[in-house]
């Protein structure tokens, strides 16, 4: 589960994705990554997280239906302004996760 392989045939663990991907507050203000505000959306930090995450979205599903397109562009886009809230706020250095993007779906509703 925490591992997967790239194109090159080398392992990749969790570890790297995060350290690769997540929100890191010095290397999005100091370094421009900015990419990091969406990619962080697509993590998470083991088994339990993604379940709740994935369960909750299943209880959103029906509204996926009818748009799939404006689904996904409302999850994208929460959860970027939900990782630049936190980047803000200056209350971490790190963070990972859906929750930006459920908490903009569940405000589409």
């Amino acid at each position: 589960w925490n591992r997967a392989v790239n194109r090159r045939g080398t392992q990749v663990t969790l570890s790297d994705l995060q350290r690769d991907f997540a929100v890191d507050v010095p290397l999005i203000l100091q370094r421009g990554q900015v990419h990091r505000l969406l990619t962080a959306c697509f993590l998470h930090n083991g088994v339990f997280h993604i379940l709740f995450n994935l369960g909750y979205l299943y209880t959103l599903a029906p509204m996926e239906v009818g748009a799939p397109g404006a689904y996904l562009c409302t999850f994208a886009l929460s959860g970027i302004a939900g990782n630049a809230a936190f980047v803000a706020a200056g209350v971490g250095r790190r963070a990972l996760g859906a929750s930006g993007g459920l908490c903009g779906l569940i405000g589409f509703e």
